[in-house]
């Protein structure tokens, strides 16, 4: 009558082994996350690069990947991250969410790597077309996502550095229209007035410039800039928001006749005279959050 108790200790003993197994990818994973949150992402990307190595079959690889993909990415090491994004893509199939966050990293880390060539790289060019064709795959496939304002952003950046200020214009008002109340409407429209401007600057640097059309965009832009200004919801953006319109006033002051060259000049210079040195933006910044 023994018998019972010598086949029942092997099996407590592989129950037991098995969740022993099933336990150390997910501590390993839960020691990752914590290095990711706290920010240090260089050690986070190691500590992920361990897991897998550790337990390259355990169910959680695929969560580690997109971790280690994202924390290659805010370490500024794009390819690494691109790479990292390939394996999990061809991988075995994922949730759903992993699939998502991994489809809208892979563009904004083509972008980044693109940003970081030189001008007259040809891969700069590539990197940031690719990228434009994986955010609308990505806004193609999940229409309802909270993340497509964060696409149609990443879009409207990779189309401005093509020079294709028509496709950002598209995304950027797209996504104004779409999303009126987000907290991101301030970025989006600091953007757009920057399109704007340099269209009007591209404009005015032709032989036979049209200035009332380049005029209008400028005009077009300054509108944008007041009001991101007095909102005055942020103090960084609104400081940029300043200097930009000084130097739309300035550029405008050039080509205008005469009677309109003084008064353009005065406002040019009060926008000039509202900008604040960085050290007072950083510390009302800081006042702001300990409020």
């Amino acid at each position: 009558m023994k018998f019972p108790s010598r086949v029942l200790i092997p099996a407590l003993l592989l129950a037991a082994l098995t969740a022993f197994a099933q336990e150390a990818p997910q501590q390993a994973l839960e020691a990752a996350n914590a290095v990711y949150t706290g920010g240090d992402y260089p050690a986070a990307a190691e500590a992920y690069e361990t897991l897998l190595r550790d337990y390259p079959t355990s169910t959680i690889v695929p969560n580690a990947q997109v971790q280690l993909a994202f924390s290659y990415y805010l370490s500024g090491e794009n390819q690494k991250s691109l790479d990292i994004l390939g394996k999990f893509l061809t991988g075995p199939p994922a949730g759903a969410e992993l699939g998502e966050l991994a489809a809208l990293l892979q563009p904004q880390a083509l972008s980044a790597l693109a940003a970081s060539l030189k001008a007259d790289d040809p891969a700069r060019k590539t990197n940031y077309e690719e990228a434009v064709k994986q955010f609308a795959a990505f806004i193609e496939k999940y229409p309802q996502s909270a993340e497509v304002e964060s696409a149609l952003y990443g879009s409207a950046i990779a189309s401005f550095q093509l020079g294709d200020y028509a496709a950002a214009q598209t995304a950027l008002e797209t996504s104004l229209k779409r999303f009126p109340n987000s907290p991101g409407i301030l970025d989006s429209q600091n953007l757009l007035a920057l399109i704007f401007a340099t269209e009007g600057s591209k404009m005015l640097g032709k032989e036979d410039a049209d200035q009332q059309a380049a005029f209008a965009l400028y005009a077009k832009s300054a509108g944008l800039l007041g009001a991101i200004i007095e909102k005055k919801t942020d103090l960084a953006l609104v400081n940029a928001a300043q200097f930009q319109l000084g130097e739309i006033l300035l550029s405008e002051a050039a080509f205008a006749p005469d009677d309109r060259k003084a008064a353009l000049l005065g406002q040019a210079r009060n926008a000039f005279r509202g900008v604040l040195p960085k050290e007072t933006v950083v510390a009302l910044q800081k006042e702001k959050i300990n409020r």
